[in-house]
């Protein structure tokens, strides 16, 4: 059985996909069809850091007839018009994952107006139809992605500057409204999740704890939960055996390596980041038990 969070891994995950009944769909087909099917899967990938890996995956998922939606960051080292065009000539989808309220330290007026500016920029080079928030609690630039990312947060703590960011992108909408910019829907408003079961990556992990911001309208608990869905394979039995309908699944295309000492060293500092918000975790919790 090969490791998860693997290339390797995620051609099998793909396999079973396309030998099933299942419908797959991306999300700009999800908010365009007057009916669904009775069996569905919606692909979607957001574009965090390294968009090599994306490209790697969009390949991957050409080969075997299978269209996702990639959700682009905006950021110099994401936004790679070429990768962005070649993934969009595969037959999958590009959309936009602002992070806006981030951006414009919470000011609404400021925020539509980067959303308005980096929308046009996308549609330089591709359509967009969807988008997704992107929900790192880290602010600005900082990333936890590197050794160098990390030695940034330490010295933005250590020296008193603000490392966390308390704004939900998706907020911006409680004001303003998506559909004026041509956009159909967003993936995390827009998305029934009381029907579609939404398994997500983060933190190499397909349980819910080291989620922050990508949080579901769902009205009860969290899918995972009922299902155990502890490793891709859990996943892969699941569209075997059919055990649901609707599925929607996040997967972040920097996390699956395609070789031994990438994939050690991307998940230790993976393990640094989850523990960093676990601890951001306890530390909200007891500021909110305080006041």
């Amino acid at each position: 059985m090969s490791m998860d969070f693997t290339l390797n891994k995620y051609r099998e995950l793909c396999l079973a996909i396309a030998d099933s009944d299942y419908m797959q769909m991306t999300l700009d087909e999800y908010f365009s069809l007057d009916k669904l099917p009775e069996k569905f899967i919606i692909m979607r990938h957001d574009v965090d850091d390294e968009p090599e890996y994306a490209l790697k995956m969009a390949h991957l998922e050409n080969e075997l007839k299978i269209k996702s939606t990639y959700y682009f960051r905006t950021t110099e080292n994401v936004f790679k018009s070429n990768i962005i065009k070649e993934i969009d000539s595969l037959g999958h989808e590009v959309g936009y994952h602002y992070e806006v309220l981030d951006e414009a330290s919470g000011n609404q007026e400021i925020a539509i107006e980067i959303f308005r500016q980096n929308l046009e920029k996308f549609r330089k080079v591709c359509d967009v139809k969807t988008i997704a928030q992107h929900g790192s609690p880290l602010i600005g630039k900082l990333n936890a992605t590197s050794i160098s990312g990390l030695c940034g947060i330490c010295k933005n703590l250590l020296i008193g500057k603000k490392v966390f960011t308390n704004w939900i992108n998706a907020d911006i909408w409680k004001k303003y409204n998506f559909k004026d910019f041509g956009i159909k829907g967003e993936a995390y408003i827009s998305v029934d999740f009381n029907d579609v079961i939404y398994l997500s990556d983060t933190g190499m992990n397909w349980n819910n704890k080291y989620r922050m911001k990508d949080l579901t309208n769902r009205s009860s608990t969290d899918h995972n939960s009922d299902f155990k869905v502890e490793n891709t394979n859990d996943i892969i039995n699941m569209i075997k055996n059919y055990k649901v309908n609707h599925i929607y699944l996040l997967v972040h295309a920097d996390q699956w390596r395609d070789n031994l000492s990438d994939w050690i060293k991307w998940s230790v500092l993976k393990h640094i980041r989850n523990t960093g918000k676990q601890a951001l975790k306890w530390y909200a919790h007891a500021n909110n038990k305080n006041t």
